[in-house]
C-alpha cells in the first residue's frame, strides 16, 4: 500500500494565494480608477449640458420679451436697451413692464495656494419700472438668469423715419460658439 504524501494535495500555497489576491486587488483598483474618471466625465458633461440648456431658455425668455415690446420708439431706450412690454392676464387685461437685459462682467480674485483671477458673465433680466425721460429705473426685481453667456450684443433696427423699432439684432457667444438672430417687430409681434 501506497500512503499518500502531503505534497499531492491540490490546495494553494500561501505563497499562491498572496501573489493571486495581490493580482486581484491591482485589477480592482484600476476598474474602480476608471469607473471614477468615466463617473466624474459623466458629470462634467451634465453640468455642461445643464448650462446649456439654461442658456437656451434664457435666450428664448429674451425673444418672448421682445414679442412683446412695444415697436414705438417712445417706448425704447436704445442706449440702456429698456423697452416697454405688453402682455395679457388671465383676464385679458393689458399688464405692462419695462424689461432690461445685460451681462455683468465682474472679476473675482480667488485665494487658495495662489491667487487665481475669475472672470464671471452674468446674463441678467430686469424688470421694474422705468422712467424714459430720467432714464432711471424706480422698482424693479433683478433675475439672474444664465452664467455661461459670454458676449450679449443687441442692435435695434430702426424704421425709415425712425420713429418705429421694426427688429432687433441678437447675438451672443455661448461656450466658445456665436449665435446670431435677426428678430422682426411687427406691431409688437415677432
Amino acid at each position: 500500500m501506497r500512503y499518500k504524501s502531503d505534497r499531492d494535495n491540490t490546495a494553494f500555497s500561501l505563497i499562491e494565494l498572496t501573489i493571486y489576491m495581490a493580482l486581484f486587488s491591482i485589477l480592482i483598483t484600476t476598474f474602480f480608477a476608471f469607473f471614477n474618471q468615466v463617473q466624474s466625465d459623466l458629470l462634467k458633461k451634465a453640468k455642461e449640458n445643464d448650462q446649456f440648456i439654461k442658456s437656451c431658455l434664457a435666450l428664448d425668455l429674451l425673444k418672448r420679451d421682445l414679442s412683446s415690446a412695444d415697436p414705438n420708439i417712445l417706448n425704447w431706450d436704445l442706449q440702456n436697451f429698456v423697452f416697454k412690454k405688453t402682455t395679457l392676464n388671465l383676464n385679458n387685461e393689458k399688464i405692462t413692464k419695462n424689461i432690461s437685459w445685460e451681462i455683468l462682467k465682474k472679476t473675482f480674485n480667488v485665494k487658495t495656494l495662489s491667487v487665481k483671477t475669475l472672470n464671471v458673465n452674468r446674463l441678467r433680466r430686469i424688470e421694474g419700472t422705468y422712467d424714459f425721460k430720467t432714464k432711471k429705473w424706480g422698482k424693479r426685481i433683478i433675475s439672474l438668469v444664465s452664467s455661461n453667456v459670454k458676449e450679449l450684443s443687441l442692435n435695434v433696427i430702426l424704421s425709415r423715419d425712425k420713429q418705429f423699432v421694426e427688429g432687433v439684432d441678437i447675438c451672443f457667444e455661448l461656450e466658445g460658439k456665436i449665435f446670431q438672430e435677426k428678430l422682426f417687430l411687427l406691431n409688437g409681434l415677432i
